[in-house]
């Protein structure tokens, strides 16, 4: 039988009709279908589905909002998720500005990390004050100064953020660009990514996450992490102790490359904007700030290490005996063994400046930098790089400024040191003055240029100036050094070697601010902020800041005033709808704490000090079972998140199930935050429960945070006293009269102490103001008259207790004293009563 297929032939032809094959390029086009378009097709579906459904956070840094029934651009909230994740994220500094530029303003952004943002104090940082310095030049033009820097980013987010300000059309960018890079994400010494992936990945990663794909993606690997890898807090530079590099590390090089790439398009992307751009070099602190971290070259053998620390430590031997001759030749030694120990550098460095050879110091000095271990300063490399960068571009549209130069040129010694900043980078308002004039120089230059100056003040204003603008007060500084004092108290500043000196500089500085008694500080600096406040009543941070000090003075109507018209101008302003809901609650008004932290929530949802905000607003309208949900999603947020755990322990104890409170209780003191309403309320809660040495911590900290505030010092020796700790507690309660002589509680209870450590008649002094501080305070008078039986003046005693009756007719105790003195003045015949007991 024949099997074979019958042929079929093309109607119109007698040949047979076999398939002919398909058209090779017709299959290539249908694989690239398969492969390529239909997955893209289905990714875009999938990423229009989750934006649909409300899944993700725009990544952008400006966002668009109606203000006044026109377009603005503010700052996200968010911006800084996809770069550092959505627990370690700083937030931008709050602004909003029409989207169409007026023709009579000059738009400036300023970019780059924490020294730019303006970090410690913002409201007087780099943006601020450029803003000050150039108003006071050209009262005639309005200036517009964006603050688009932000902390913990380096130039790989910088790219990114600069090509979404581009919708700004700014007139001029100003780049402070440089400390970042090896801390930074995908730097090789990060916390916040991988460490070092190749660029065209960091690329692909930075632009994946700026998709609600990406972010679904990030999501679920957040999930799948072990507990342990989510419970991650800001803890500033604490959290890089670990990232130690070796200054001759390979990376360093491809970190430099990348620096290039990324500071070129950035400004390039200016360029295409039609910004002109100002590049600045970067200041750190030589003198002042010691390296944080020194590893020896990875080839030194153990009898080299033997011999060089025996140098070193001959160095440090003479170094203390200031005989800098000595010092230095035994550091001399010690190099020719291992140069690329950083403290080493530094020390050299020092006693070249104390012997008068400045040129050594500078190179020794900078070197130390160089090499630090732990690089949170920009390397002197990278300010060089930053130069050749800049000279490749024409400079009528591209400026250098050599911010680093001045710096030093401007410096008491030659060398950038602590009068310029607070710390490694942070620069103090005397520093920040300089840079921004600097900059100014650089910035007036272009827009000259581009004919947008009206005729202008030859002078440059003073710094006196400056700070009168932007509202810079005592009790400011104060808190600034404060904060600083608890930032250094933490690794790695306890790891310099001259970490000591630097604490006693801060405390000293305190003392002497502080020294002119906490009334005089709020009402010195509520008249200044006033002042500035009512030539300039539409400047957003100044409202914020009358608002703060308003709130110290106990005027909390004027600081909600203050508040709302902040947040009129600024809606995007968390900090600021946070501040307006904690005075509301302070009035009572319930309803619109609430309104006021849903609103601040809704610009970030995740914002664990909004969420906690909203739980004590809850609890105050009696809704507690919300608060126990909101208080519950902070730390599902932020395990370790202690004030949360604190409320939360608060609330079981109220519904009798002790045995979870003090479970809750113990979790919350061992994730403390360090700021100063929770650290009161720990401490309190602390007295409370008896926990005497934890509270007393918690007032030693807050204190270090509020120096100035004699009422916690009052509340610390209370705690003290109980902890039978008196002589800490009268060294307390005499700061607290130091800071208001006129409280008669301190009075009081410093008699009380003094009593106790046997001081009697130090104590009556202390009772006798008391009374004249609080006449009507039965108990004042009680003790003096006590006080005054212990130092053996009964006569002075009795007439005290007789007043007392006299204004007290049912006083028992009074009445008891009244006759044992009596009885003592006017003994029996043959008794001995001259000295009672009490």
């Amino acid at each position: 039988m024949n099997s074979k297929r019958p042929e079929t032939k093309h109607p119109c032809s007698d040949q047979p009709a076999d398939l002919a094959p398909l058209n090779s390029k017709r299959v290539w086009i249908y694989r690239l279908i398969a492969l390529v378009v239909i997955p893209l097709l289905l990714i875009l579906l999938v990423e229009v589905g989750l934006k649909i459904v409300g899944f993700g956070y725009n990544p952008h840094f400006l966002i668009k909002i109606r203000k006044d029934g026109k377009l603005a651009y503010a700052s996200n909230p968010k911006a800084g998720w996809r770069f550092l994740g959505r627990d370690l994220a700083r937030e931008p500094f709050p602004f909003c500005v029409p989207a169409k530029k007026s023709s009579n303003t000059v738009r400036i952004v300023i970019f780059g990390e924490s020294a730019a943002y303006g970090d410690p104090h913002p409201q007087v940082g780099l943006a601020r004050m450029l803003q000050a310095i150039l108003e006071y030049r050209h009262p005639e033009t309005h200036f517009e100064v964006v603050n688009a820097a932000m902390t913990g980013i380096n130039t790989h987010a910088i790219r990114l953020i600069a090509k979404d300000c581009t919708a700004l059309k700014a007139d001029v960018w100003v780049l402070y660009i440089g400390n970042n890079e090896v801390i930074g994400p995908f730097g090789p010494g990060t916390v916040f990514t991988t460490r070092m992936p190749p660029l065209w990945l960091v690329r692909l990663v930075t632009w994946a996450k700026g998709t609600r794909l990406g972010q679904c993606i990030e999501s679920i690997s957040l999930v799948l992490q072990p507990k342990t890898a989510s419970k991650r807090q800001w803890l500033g530079l604490m959290m890089f102790a670990n990232s130690k590099l070796h200054p001759l590390d390979p990376k360093l090089q491809i970190t430099q490359k990348w620096f290039d790439k990324n500071l070129t398009e950035i400004i390039n992307t200016a360029l295409d904007s039609g910004a002109s751009v100002v590049v600045s070099t970067v200041g750190v602190n030589l003198l002042d700030c010691a390296p944080f971290a020194s590893l020896h070259k990875p080839d030194l053998t153990p009898e080299d290490l033997n011999r060089w620390t025996n140098f070193f430590e001959k160095g440090k031997s003479a170094e203390k005996r200031e005989d800098w001759q000595s010092a230095i030749e035994a550091y001399n030694a010690a190099i020719s063994i291992d140069d690329t120990f950083a403290e080493l550098r530094y020390r050299r460095g020092l006693c070249a400046l104390a012997l008068g050879l400045t040129n050594l110091a500078v190179e020794e000095l900078t070197a130390a930098c160089d090499f630090d271990a732990l690089q949170f300063r920009c390397s002197s490399r990278l300010n060089e790089l930053t130069k050749q960068i800049a000279r490749r571009y024409d400079h009528r549209r591209v400026i250098l400024v050599d911010t680093k130069s001045a710096l030093a040129q401007l410096s008491p010694r030659g060398i950038p040191d602590s009068t310029l900043f607070y710390e490694h980078v942070h620069l103090t308002v005397e520093g920040t003055y300089i840079v921004a004039t600097n900059i100014a120089q650089g910035v007036e230059a272009i827009i000259s240029q581009k004919g947008l100056l009206h005729p202008h003040n030859s002078d440059w204003p003073s710094i006196e100036e400056c700070v009168f603008r932007l509202g810079w007060t005592e009790f400011d500084k104060i808190s600034t050094l404060s904060d600083m004092l608890m930032r250094i108290s933490d690794p790695p500043f306890i790891w310099q070697c001259n970490h000591e000196q630097h604490r006693q500089k801060l405390v000293a500085k305190i003392q002497s601010l502080i020294s002119v008694g906490h009334h005089a500080i709020v009402s010195n600096s509520l008249a200044q902020v006033e002042s500035a406040l009512s030539k300039w009543p539409f400047d957003p941070v100044l409202l914020q800041r009358a608002a703060i000090i308003r709130q110290a003075a106990g005027d909390t109507d004027s600081a909600i005033s203050a508040l709302q018209k902040h947040i009129e101008i600024v809606p995007v302003s968390v900090d600021g709808l946070r501040m307006l809901a904690i005075a509301y609650l302070r009035k009572g008004l319930t309803r619109a704490a609430i309104k006021a932290t849903s609103t601040a929530l809704t610009l970030n949802e995740r914002d664990i000090w909004t969420l906690r905000l909203l739980a004590q607003c809850q609890l105050q309208a009696g809704q507690t079972n919300d608060a126990m949900k909101t208080l519950q999603k902070a730390v599902r947020i932020n395990p370790v998140f202690g004030p949360a755990w604190l409320d939360l322990a608060k609330i079981y104890e109220s519904r009798g199930e002790t045995n979870r409170a003090i479970e809750l209780y113990r979790y919350a003191l061992t994730n403390r935050v360090l700021r100063p309403a929770e650290l009161l309320q720990l401490a309190r809660t602390c007295v409370q429960k008896g926990w005497l040495d934890k509270a007393i911590q918690n007032y030693t900290d807050l204190i270090l945070l509020k120096p100035a505030d004699p009422e916690l010092r009052i509340e610390a020796a209370r705690a003290l006293s109980l902890a039978g700790r008196h002589r800490e507690a009268i060294e307390n309660l005499q700061i607290a009269l130091t800071l208001n002589p006129n409280s008669g509680v301190a009075r009081y209870l410093l008699g009380l102490e003094l009593g106790r450590v046997g001081q009697h008649a130090q104590a009556a002094e202390q009772f006798n103001e008391a009374c004249r501080i609080m006449p009507d305070l039965p108990e004042a008078y009680l003790n003096l008259g006590i006080a005054l039986m212990n130092a053996g003046e009964n006569k002075r005693a009795l007439e005290v207790f007789e007043s007392v009756l006299s204004r007290w007719p049912t006083n028992q105790l009074a009445r008891e004293k009244i006759q044992l003195l009596r009885a003592v003045l006017n003994p029996p015949t043959g008794t001995n009563l001259s000295h009672p007991e009490n």
